[in-house]
């Protein structure tokens, strides 16, 4: 039968746009964010319906801050013909 799904973040239904959409397929329900930043922390939740029976799991996102670029140029400590080490 049909399934239904839709995700809720902080108790309001996501609409799609250029930041946050949604990507659904027979199998699963995937919830993209583009550019995760603070103004993404919240509590989401997916609801998965059919004929019979429904489902909800709901998680807690966080996102404090984007990690600062390195302090240098990473240099070649250890070189061997399948790896090395930075």
């Amino acid at each position: 039968p049909p399934v239904v799904s839709c995700w809720i973040r902080n108790k309001e239904q996501i609409v799609d746009d250029a930041e946050v959409w949604t990507e659904n397929t027979n199998q699963s329900s995937t919830l993209v964010i583009a550019e995760a930043s603070p103004q993404h922390t919240g509590h989401y939740t997916i609801v998965v319906k059919d004929r019979k029976s429904s489902a909800q799991h709901t998680l807690i996102l966080s996102v404090i801050d984007k990690p600062e670029p390195p302090a240098s140029c990473p240099l070649i400590s250890r070189e061997s013909a399948s790896s090395l080490v930075l």
